[in-house]
Parts: C-alpha cells; sequence; structure tokens
C-alpha cells in the first residue's frame, strides 16, 4: 500500500512537471501566475525549472503595431526622427561639421541682409566711442581737415592757419574740442569725425556791449526739421535718389550701404573693363553721397579706398546715437 502511494505521488509529480513545462513553451503560464493556482503554479514552475533550463522565443517590440489602423505613418515619423538623431551624434564627420557651418553662415547672411542687426550693434558700439569734451587749453590731438567741398566752404581746413596767426597776434585759446583716443584714431586714417553736423552753418559776430557786427549763415534757409518739409517734396526726392529710405519695416537698416544698389555698380564696372562705353551707375546710398560732396576731395571718390571711407564715416553716424536708424534717416533727409 505505502509503495503503491508513492508510485502515484511520483506519477503525479511527473504530470504536473510535463504540464508545467508544456503550458510555459505555449505562453500560458503568465496567465495562471495571476489566476487562482498562483501559488502551486509558481512552485511547480520553479520544480521545473529547477530541473531543466527553458528557452523563450525573442518578439519583436513592432511585430503587429504596423497592423494597427493608423500606426503605420506615426511608427515611420519616429523611425525617421530617430535616424536623424543618430546621425547627429558624436564621433562627427567632416561633412556634416561643413553641412552644419555653411548652412549657419547661409542662414545668417541672409537674416543680416534683411534687417542688418549686427552691423547696427557693431557700428553702434564703435560710434559710441567716438566723443569729445570741452577741455581748458589747446588740445594736442586734433586733427583738421585737409579737403572737402564743406570742409572748405566753411573754413575748416584753414583753422590751422587762422588759430597760428591769431595767436602770433597775441590771442590765447582758452578751451577747444579734446577728442577721445578712438576719435583720434579714425581721424588718423582720413576719416571725417563723427558728430552731429549742422544742417545750417554760420558766423556771428557781436562787441563787448552784444551788438551785432557781423552775421552769415550757410545756405541761408534751410527747414528747421523734418515735419517742416512737404511731403510731395521727400517723395520726389527718395524717388530719384534713395527709394529705401524711410522704410519703417526695417528699424535696424543700415542707409549708407544697400547691397543690391553697390552689387549693380560693381558688376555694371566689370561690364565696363571689357565695354568701354557701357554706363556704369552710381552705387552710393544718400548718405554716403552726402559724405562725398562734404568730406572727400572735389567732391567726387577717386579710389576703393576713398568709397570706403565714405560708406564707413556714413554708417558711423547714422549708428552715433542708436541702433536704430529711423531718426537718422530723417536727418539725412532734412540735411
Amino acid at each position: 500500500m505505502k509503495r503503491s502511494y508513492i508510485f502515484c505521488t511520483f506519477v503525479v509529480r511527473n504530470a504536473w512537471i510535463g504540464w508545467i513545462s508544456f503550458c510555459s513553451q505555449m505562453s500560458i503560464l503568465s496567465h495562471m501566475l495571476t489566476g487562482p493556482f498562483h501559488r502551486s503554479a509558481t512552485l511547480l514552475a520553479s520544480l521545473s525549472t529547477s530541473r531543466k533550463p527553458q528557452t523563450f522565443p525573442h518578439a519583436h517590440p513592432w511585430v503587429g503595431a504596423e497592423s494597427i489602423p493608423g500606426n503605420s505613418q506615426q511608427i515611420e515619423k519616429w523611425r525617421k526622427w530617430g535616424r536623424l538623431a543618430q546621425s547627429l551624434r558624436p564621433p562627427y564627420h567632416t561633412s556634416h561639421i561643413l553641412f552644419l557651418a555653411t548652412l549657419t553662415i547661409v542662414g545668417w547672411t541672409m537674416f543680416e541682409l534683411k534687417t542688418s542687426w549686427l552691423q547696427a550693434h557693431v557700428f553702434h558700439a564703435l560710434s559710441a566711442q567716438l566723443t569729445y569734451q570741452i577741455q581748458p587749453g589747446p588740445s594736442p590731438h586734433t586733427v583738421f581737415p585737409s579737403s572737402g567741398p564743406l570742409d572748405e566752404r566753411r573754413g575748416y581746413t584753414r583753422l590751422p592757419v587762422i588759430l597760428s596767426s591769431l595767436q602770433k597776434k597775441g590771442f590765447v585759446i582758452q578751451a577747444q574740442a579734446h577728442p577721445s583716443p578712438a576719435l583720434t584714431t579714425i581721424t588718423n586714417l582720413g576719416i571725417p569725425p563723427i558728430y552731429r553736423e549742422k544742417t545750417q552753418g554760420g558766423l556771428h559776430i557781436v562787441d563787448g556791449n552784444g551788438q551785432l557786427l557781423f552775421h552769415h549763415r550757410d545756405p541761408n534757409r534751410a527747414y528747421p526739421g523734418f515735419e517742416a518739409i512737404p511731403p510731395i517734396l521727400v517723395q520726389t526726392l527718395l524717388f530719384i535718389e534713395n527709394r529705401e529710405l524711410l522704410d519703417p519695416c526695417c528699424p535696424y537698416a543700415n542707409p549708407a550701404l544697400e547691397w543690391d544698389r553697390l552689387g549693380q555698380a560693381f558688376l555694371t564696372q566689370g561690364i565696363r573693363l571689357v565695354k568701354n562705353e557701357q554706363i556704369v551707375p552710381g552705387g552710393s546710398a544718400l548718405a554716403t553721397q552726402m559724405e562725398k560732396f562734404r568730406h572727400s576731395p572735389g567732391g567726387q571718390t577717386a579710389s576703393i579706398f576713398e568709397k570706403a571711407k565714405q560708406v564707413t564715416a556714413a554708417s558711423l553716424r547714422i549708428y552715433h546715437d542708436d541702433v536704430r536708424t529711423q531718426e537718422a534717416q530723417k536727418r539725412v533727409t532734412v540735411d
């Protein structure tokens, strides 16, 4: 009786072990582990795994996912983003670096040509250092202009001779404008001093009692401000000389430098080298022309270096007060 009991127990045990192995291979064990036979199945599974190692087939994470409506496009989208992220991971190839650098340069160039944001801040930072102060005594660093229609007409070019003659006769300079080191540097390079020039100059001489002895203005007539100019006159001037001036869409625009007009001038200049009778249009904006007619020798552009000085002076003068140029463009129109 005892032997029969032991034999039956052994048979039942082996039957349960075989059944659990079969269920494990058919992936039914997971259902049993959460069902009413949780403890028994766990115990028998441990016995079976301790007796014989089990192997389970590997399931792909996306198996069957594409068959669900609407999932195929979403899966393909994430796969593309994954490939892009993999391509951006280091180590980087030379072609990747060149592509990103080229894309950055092209994008920044297009942004700068449209807005002039970078040059506005650069020119304003440089122009903010071009200052002067009225201090007692003569200034040893003052550089007087040597040519220029406006400088000659107003007597700025003759100031060294006039001051020397007056000092020989006993006159003394009580106070004079002392330029900053940056202003001295650019004047030594041939760029005219950067300050807010007067639209109308002149000379007033009075005696000790305040009686007027001499009075002269140049020019005789001038508009006191932009609002005093008739709109039809402003529109006519901008239509002929500079149609992009006073455009409200670009608050940082540099009115002294227009790339389309400058590029056209260089292109026609190259054509002129082959075809001499080709007429070359001017590439100067209204602000650059003001610098030429005021401070360039003879009011003309004799070389590329002279053109560079005109554009630099006009840009520094435009951005002298602020990075935004709307008010400066109005002053250019008045001048």
